[in-house]
């Protein structure tokens, strides 16, 4: 039997590491925050040259490109489990349901002390993988297409304007400006039990924003996205798929580069200043959507080739070791955010630039992958991996490595 299909895969896992690295970018530089935050915080470095950049950087290269490469990477993990099970395919499923239960539970209390979180999305979404275990690869991958440049979404928009729906007004009864001053309050002061009740109350709003944006549909669209990937076994056998993984980079960042320029000569002609048809707001909707998805594409492709690169296995192994810990790593992530930025400790939100805060990122990913590396030179798995594992089988697992 093929090693890959029984061993982990160093390169996935050095995958998964690169995106922790985009997820905690892509929250830090909002300060933790996990929701939207009134313009008082934002506003006293909207003059600030080194702001402005790092806030584009960030619009053109992280924000939204990092949750969609973690759902691909998620896809991708269901794949190989599914195709190491030594069990038969309804045990397995029937497992798999009660193992994304599981972290449904995990994700609703991180819900709990941050909004940001997005397993327990996961967890409703991963079920709907169950319906394509058989389905052929073409179909696979249509439907995922479809789903990442979020067509659902373009159909949504289109009904609510047939049915003179306003959407605007749904759109203020996600982020309604009371509520997100109360919110920034509570973060703030740092009650523990206030803040953990205003965060329950807002997962409805979560949800509709999940479902309005469009964001359900493409979390879903990359879990099949990767699914597709493994079941080709693309990642698992790199090195036999380099002209695939070549064309897919030259394809992918050639997307972006023209859609960049299409949006530059669009904010340069001041149409974004005016009223526009419906049918351009979801084409350019859309357009957005697409180049996020190439960014993604461009992100699988371009660092697979680098981490692949003997010059480069140090940076795989540091990689990898925090990959191994996705689940522990992203929920530490949370934990320490918390001390950093809210009133729970240093209360640093609003109070240092989007570029300290990247910077602050930056340390914390470092200073996990070093945890990691010395975590799993002695243990089998990550804590909360350990614990994941361990109700999953209804076991306790093994988890000490053996000396």
């Amino acid at each position: 039997m093929n090693t890959t299909l029984t061993s982990r895969v160093p390169l996935i896992d050095g995958l998964r590491g690169f995106a922790l690295l985009g997820i905690i970018l892509a929250h830090y530089i909002g300060w933790h925050g996990g929701w939207s935050l009134p313009e008082e915080v934002s506003k006293p470095y909207q003059s600030d040259v080194l702001s402005q950049i790092i806030w584009t950087f960030d619009g053109i290269l992280v924000t939204g490109k990092f949750f969609a490469f973690f759902s691909f990477l998620f896809g991708v993990s269901f794949g190989l489990m599914l195709l190491r099970t030594s069990d038969r395919k309804a045990a397995f499923l029937a497992r798999f349901a009660w193992r994304i239960t599981l972290l449904g539970g995990i994700g609703l209390l991180h819900h709990l002390h941050w909004r940001g979180d997005i397993l327990s999305i996961y967890a409703m979404v991963g079920f709907g993988l169950l319906l394509f275990v058989n389905v052929p690869e073409k179909i696979l991958l249509w439907v995922a297409i479809g789903l990442i440049i979020n067509v659902p979404a373009r159909l949504q928009d289109a009904y609510m304007t047939w049915q003179h729906i306003d959407t605007g007004a749904l759109w203020g009864t996600i982020f309604d400006e009371p509520g997100n001053k109360r919110y920034l309050n509570l973060i703030r002061a740092g009650e523990y039990f206030p803040f953990l009740e205003d965060n329950w109350a807002a997962f409805p709003k979560k949800m509709k924003f999940q479902v309005l944006s469009g964001r359900l549909y493409i979390t879903f669209g990359f879990f099949l996205l990767g699914f597709w990937f493994a079941r080709k076994q693309l990642l698992q056998q790199f090195d036999e798929h380099r002209v695939f993984f070549r064309k897919l980079l030259i394809y992918s960042i050639s997307v972006v580069g023209v859609l960049l320029l299409i949006g530059v000569g669009l904010q340069l002609s001041g149409i974004f200043n005016k009223t526009i048809p419906m049918w351009l707001s979801a084409l350019l909707s859309m357009l957005y959507d697409l180049m996020n998805a190439c960014m993604v594409l461009f992100y699988v492709a371009g660092v697979s080739f680098l981490l692949s690169k003997k010059s480069w296995s140090k940076v795989l192994s540091s990689l990898a070791a925090i990959g191994k810990m996705a689940l522990t790593s992203y929920l530490t992530q949370t934990l320490l955010g918390w001390f950093i930025f809210f009133g729970f400790g240093f209360n640093l939100l609003g109070k240092v630039s989007p570029a300290v805060g990247y910077l602050i990122g930056i340390m914390v990913f470092l200073a996990q992958i070093s945890f990691s590396q010395w975590w799993l030179g002695r243990f089998r798995y990550g804590p909360v991996e350990w614990l994941w594992r361990s109700l999953t089988y209804l076991k306790v697992q093994p988890f000490l490595k053996s000396r």
